[in-house]
């Protein structure tokens, strides 16, 4: 039971945690579809938002190895599991709020405007000659 136990918690403290909503039901996308990622900005294409995703993030920064995800876990990670998760609700790209980049070397322990998650827009481009642009 012991064994059990700590098993479950090892491999919960290693999971991606990535909450999403959609807005619409769509078929999902396959595998290898590449979901492109708009820091801070839009596609110049016409779009529509069909969902939203957010993950939590561990505020306690370490000055040696920058801003860390829950265990280590890096901003390329968050992405890769937000990629998956747009996949899923059959989108075409991500739209982040932020500068996911420019995140990375802030220390979050001393902003006063810092929270518990990161978020994205999932859209799907309604011109399919856009999608990539």
């Amino acid at each position: 039971m012991k064994r059990s136990l700590l098993l479950l918690v090892v491999l919960s403290a290693c999971s991606r945690t990535v909450y999403g909503t959609a807005f619409v039901s769509l078929p999902p996308k396959e595998p290898d579809y590449v979901i492109s990622v708009y820091e801070a900005t839009s596609p110049a294409c016409l779009f529509e938002e069909i969902g939203m995703l957010t993950s939590p993030f561990n505020k306690w920064v370490s000055i040696d190895g920058g801003l860390t995800f829950r265990r280590n876990r890096t901003m390329e990670k968050i992405l890769d599991a937000f990629r998956v998760e747009a996949r899923k609700l059959g989108g075409d790209a991500l739209i982040t709020p932020v500068s996911l980049r420019r995140l990375e070397g802030v220390n979050q322990s001393s902003s006063a405007d810092s929270n518990d998650f990161l978020s994205a827009i999932v859209i799907r481009f309604t011109d399919p000659d856009c999608q990539r642009e």
